[in-house]
């Protein structure tokens, strides 16, 4: 599994380089560290050019150095590690580098930073999360009991399609600790929403759903099996498909979680919005986006 980690020298960049530390991989990845010194206009800096190229020299120097740093905390934990250190807006360059470099998974911080400024989720990740083919981990830091510790409830987020099978191809790239629970979720759409009168003539087809749905969780189930123990199916009910995924969550203190993305192209993405974006905004824990690569170039071309 080729891993794209991009890291900004802030806390949240910190933490998830620790975070994919503490995962052991199915077996051996190759690490790419990527930082980016992001090109800002002389007016920020009271319109010299000259201080400009000093202060990004001085970045550049400092990034260097931490690269430095990152790559020999995965010394002799990879089948190979190279960094990169780019110059343009971040989050284009982890987008481009992961292209070009195929990466299978891309890690960041929920909350990166600049030269100048923090960056939140909703712009750099968000970009990413949303523009790029590769599977991406977005990571939140752990509480601090949690702290330097594999994630240990782990929460996939089912839609109902055959497409649940990539949530399981990622779970299956790494080996969780012997302690860990499993959570297979799916959530249906809460009929009070509608007219009584259809409410009573949509109850069988309602029960055909739920049955339908635990289904399709105990097939998931039985492909989990041997990832980890403890798996547990839920099935909940509820007006807002994302919302009751992160508040089941937050009620089991989960460590991450695995969702999906399964628009067909880009504008989809953007206009009508996911339940893994929503998941990826609000969530309380790390969060990862599941993709096969090549479904979305194929979906990408129609």
């Amino acid at each position: 599994m080729r891993v794209l980690l991009a890291s900004d020298r802030s806390e949240s960049s910190d933490a998830a380089a620790e975070y994919l530390h503490q995962l052991q991989f199915s077996e051996p990845i190759e690490l790419n560290v990527l930082s980016s010194v992001p090109v800002t206009a002389s007016v920020g800096f009271s319109g010299l050019p000259a201080v400009v190229q000093s202060v990004m020299q001085e970045e550049e120097v400092a990034l260097r150095k931490h690269l430095d740093a990152v790559c020999s905390r995965f010394e002799n934990r990879t089948a190979s590690t190279v960094s990169n250190l780019v110059v343009g807006p971040p989050g284009y360059e982890i987008r481009s580098e992961a292209d070009k470099w195929n990466a299978d998974l891309i890690v960041m911080g929920a909350v990166g930073k600049s030269m100048m400024e923090r960056v939140v989720l909703g712009s750099v990740s968000d970009f990413v999360a949303t523009h790029t083919a590769s599977s991406v981990l977005v990571v939140r830091p752990p509480k601090p009991e949690a702290a330097e510790q594999p994630p240990r409830r782990i929460m996939v987020a089912l839609d109902g399609s055959k497409d649940d099978t990539q949530l399981i191809d990622l779970l299956r790239a790494i080996q969780w600790p012997a302690d860990a629970e499993l959570h297979l979720v799916h959530v249906i759409e809460d009929l009070t929403l509608y007219r009584q009168d259809l409410i009573e003539h949509m109850d069988q087809h309602w029960q055909q759903e739920r049955d339908t749905s635990q289904q399709h969780a105990d097939e998931i189930l039985k492909l989990a099996e041997g990832t980890i123990d403890n798996i547990q199916t839920a099935i909940l009910v509820d007006g807002h498909t994302g919302e009751a995924l992160v508040k089941y969550a937050d009620r089991h203190q989960c460590d991450l979680i695995i969702a999906g993305d399964h628009h067909r192209n880009i504008l989809n993405r953007i206009l009508l919005g996911s339940v893994s974006r929503y998941v990826l905004r609000y969530a309380h824990c790390s969060v990862a986006i599941a993709r096969r690569k090549e479904a979305d170039e194929a979906a990408a071309t129609t």
